[in-house]
């Protein structure tokens, strides 16, 4: 199917994001990387710091958004109110930087942060963002979480005394760091999602895997060509979604499902990814079109139907570029990342209602 990108002019929404203290600030009229949810019906709400690289890595089903800003004083985890509304820093673990990658229903956020000795760990929060707590490793010096069910089972990896790098899973309220282990012959392995049973997804030795309900065993998903092959996503029936290399070596990724109700009609692209899915089924992600430069968000119907541009989703601005969807919840709110430039009319507009530090833009994809 040939998916045809055409975006309107739109109205921009002024539902957005206020900066609570961030402290950062940059020159304005230059392009930076920035975050929004595209909601069911066409309101979109922006969340940027103006200046700054704004980059939304998850969202609940409040509408919460977890993930980073970025400017040259560093790299902060931040928290959104409900729908996007409201930004608060997350602080570090004594260090000098934190990024956000998970969020769960009650409002925890798991993700990473350097410690006052300057390692880089794992951490969660309490409920809302509030509190950071280090997670630990596996005997060896770093960790990193990427996922949070609403249990507050966490998922990611830590490395190991030998400097090998493994699959963790915690217990309920990220109490206990297990060891999943390594597909066979294999030396590192990393999760990178978990559903509500606790299933969990991830990679080993060029592999992609999951396991069964809390983390017990790990089996390969043997359909899936060994060709860098990244699981980015995991709804509560079990559906796995992300991409692998359509050629050996070459940059080029094409989707993967699989699960129960597996459906998947292709895009007509050049290379595309799958990074989110919620409990429906629905899929969001990326596509390219060839030599052109930059990419396109896509969303499906349910159990991967029916793909298409987000712009016939959502009623996305002209200059919005570089575009993909990261995660969508059961609401079906998107949560997007791009460029939007800030043309001095648009920060003429903001100073004159008298909004200060207004902001609006994937491990990025999870790492």
């Amino acid at each position: 199917m040939k998916i045809n990108r055409i975006f309107e002019t739109s109205t921009f929404v002024l539902a957005a994001t206020l900066d609570v203290g961030l402290g950062l600030a940059s020159p304005a009229f230059a392009d930076y990387d920035s975050s929004a949810i595209v909601n069911p019906g066409g309101k979109v709400t922006y969340i940027r710091n103006s200046g700054v690289n704004t980059v939304g890595k998850d969202i609940n089903d409040a509408g919460q958004v977890a993930g980073s800003v970025t400017s040259a004083k560093g790299t902060y985890a931040f928290i959104t109110g409900p729908d996007g509304v409201g930004m608060t820093n997350l602080g570090t673990l004594g260090g000098y930087s934190s990024e956000a990658y998970g969020i769960n229903n009650s409002g925890q956020v798991v993700g990473m942060s350097t410690t006052a000795d300057g390692a880089m760990h794992a951490f969660i929060t309490g409920p809302n963002g509030v509190g950071m707590t280090d997670l630990g490793t596996l005997g060896g010096s770093q960790s990193r979480a990427y996922d949070i069910n609403d249990s507050g089972q966490v998922v990611g990896w830590a490395s190991m005394e030998d400097n090998s790098t493994h699959a963790f899973m915690t217990g309920p309220n990220g109490v206990g760091m297990k060891n999943l282990g390594t597909l066979a012959g294999g030396y590192s392995s990393e999760a990178t999602a978990i559903n509500a049973a606790g299933q969990v997804v991830g990679a080993s030795y060029g592999s992609v895997f999951i396991t069964g309900p809390d983390g017990v065993g790990m089996t390969e998903l043997v359909d899936i060509p060994q060709r860098h092959p990244k699981a980015y996503d995991i709804n509560a029936t079990g559906q796995v979604v992300g991409a692998y290399e359509k050629e050996p070596g070459f940059p080029f990724y094409t989707v993967f499902m699989e699960g129960p109700n597996e459906y998947w009609t292709g895009i007509n692209s050049s290379s595309t990814i799958a990074y989110g899915i919620n409990d429906a089924g629905q899929i969001v992600g990326e596509y390219e079109l060839g030599p052109a430069p930059g990419s396109y968000a896509f969303i499906t119907g349910p159990n991967g139907a029916d793909a298409t541009d987000l712009s016939s989703y959502g009623d996305l601005p002209d200059g919005y570029r570089s575009l993909y969807a990261i995660e969508i919840n059961n609401r079906g709110q998107v949560l997007v990342t791009g460029v939007i430039p800030e043309p001095a009319s648009y920060v003429l507009m903001l100073a004159g209602l008298g909004l200060v530090g207004f902001r609006a833009r994937r491990n990025g994809a999870p790492a």
